[in-house]
């Protein structure tokens, strides 16, 4: 037995048959549906994909999705914040890092804003030196070798610093994964996001 869709492409509206033990998912005036393990993506203007092609679609309706309640999420946080201010009980209990929401990093509320993808999160595990210098305290220290970022804080007596060598791919890309000096990296439109786990190895910050 076959079920009917309908789906429209240039102004015409279409009629196929989908075998009933297909998986149909409907999303508004989308649709997408698999036929022997195939995914087929029906858009909202007609465009229809298959294979690869409709699973970047739906994974991209779903990451739009996403976007969409963030952005409802973040509409009562305050227009200005205090950078330096600790987080409110409130705010702590929100997704994030040590009581730092997610949304306290400035990618994250100018990506929501323009429903584009989001930065690497701290609930993740990423944390921008930004939010590292705000929250454990880490600064970036001055080095005289232009390939090298150095970056530390004193740890009861001791400075405890961790020198990052810069690639030559890394310095030309916009955003990416790498791994520098043992550390697993995310560049994201030219900032540096660092793996939470890999600092806390390298004995820069502490696990809590």
């Amino acid at each position: 037995m076959n079920t009917w869709v309908t789906f429209r492409q240039n102004n015409y509206l279409f009629f196929d048959r989908v075998p009933n033990d297909s998986k149909i998912v409907n999303s508004g005036n989308k649709a997408s549906y698999t036929i022997d393990g195939i995914p087929i993506f029906f858009s909202a203007d007609g465009v229809i994909s298959f294979g690869p092609a409709a699973t970047n679609a739906l994974n991209t309706q779903k990451e739009l999705a996403e976007i969409d309640s963030i952005t409802k999420t973040i509409a009562n946080i305050p227009e200005f914040r205090v950078v330096g201010a600790p987080p409110t009980e409130k705010e702590s209990k929100l997704p994030g890092y040590k009581g730092y929401p997610d949304y306290f990093d400035v990618n994250y509320v100018a990506a929501a804003e323009n429903k584009e993808a989001l930065p690497p999160l701290m609930s993740k595990g990423w944390i921008s030196l930004s939010m590292l210098s705000e929250i454990e305290g880490v600064s970036k220290l001055g080095n005289s070798n232009a390939n090298i970022i150095t970056i530390g804080k004193y740890v009861g007596f001791e400075m405890v610093r961790v020198d990052i060598n810069l690639t030559a791919e890394y310095k030309k890309a916009t955003d990416g994964d790498f791994t520098l000096s043992d550390i697993r990296i995310k560049k994201y439109k030219g900032t540096m996001y660092l793996n939470i786990e890999d600092l806390i190895t390298a004995g820069l910050i502490e696990f809590n």
